[in-house]
């Protein structure tokens, strides 16, 4: 008969006890987790649907494509339509979570008056690439909406549906962005305003 795993290491059970958290610090992880509000909340909601699809779809027609050489023509299409709105539409959430992909090897090693200038030049830089997308993305779905252009593939999509995304995307960006420069703004000369690089200050 085996003995316990804590029998064999000394006769001590696992020390290990799950963490425990304060009040503080349990109401922020809810709040964490809760669905934001607004349009950033509405299109979490969609990405929610939108991704068990994606996933489902993409592995049906890996199966039926090896398995029985066969494939729905609309799936490569609709898929890559949709794989470009669940980046776009999900982008302004990540960002306001800090949860993109950054290099902060400079960063890291720098004092809190150079991370304060690079993460605000860094925010600007955002703010105007995204900007100048709204524009150019706006004029082309409007362009597309009005002249009724259609995407040239196997399903007959209209051009402005599968630009949308890319739109309404930037847009929310560009606000996110302009609500993390303000608040950055607004605790320039707080000692903890940046206590660790890319964090994001609150308001």
């Amino acid at each position: 008969m085996s003995e316990p795993s804590g029998a064999a290491s000394g006769g001590k059970g696992d020390d290990r006890a799950p963490p425990h958290l304060t009040q503080d610090e349990l109401a922020e992880s809810i709040e964490s987790a809760r669905l934001p509000r607004g349009a950033y909340g509405a299109f979490v909601l969609l990405l929610c649907f939108v991704t068990p699809f994606l996933t489902f779809a993409i592995t049906y027609d890996v199966v039926v494509r090896y398995l029985f050489n066969d494939t729905l023509i609309w799936l490569n299409d609709v898929t890559g339509y949709l794989l470009a709105a669940l980046t776009f539409l999900g982008g302004a959430y990540v960002m306001s979570r800090e949860g993109h992909t950054r290099v902060d090897i400079l960063v890291t090693h720098a004092g809190a008056s150079v991370r304060r200038w690079v993460t605000l030049v860094d925010a600007i830089l955002v703010l105007v690439v995204c900007a100048v997308l709204v524009v150019a993305s706006g004029y082309s779905v409007w362009d597309s909406y009005t002249r009724n252009v259609s995407v040239v593939g196997n399903v007959q999509v209209p051009r402005w549906l599968v630009l949308a995304p890319i739109l309404i995307g930037t847009a929310l960006i560009v606000v996110e962005r302009a609500r993390y420069i303000r608040a950055l703004l607004g605790r320039w000369n707080d000692a903890d305003a940046l206590t660790a690089p890319g964090e994001t200050p609150r308001v």
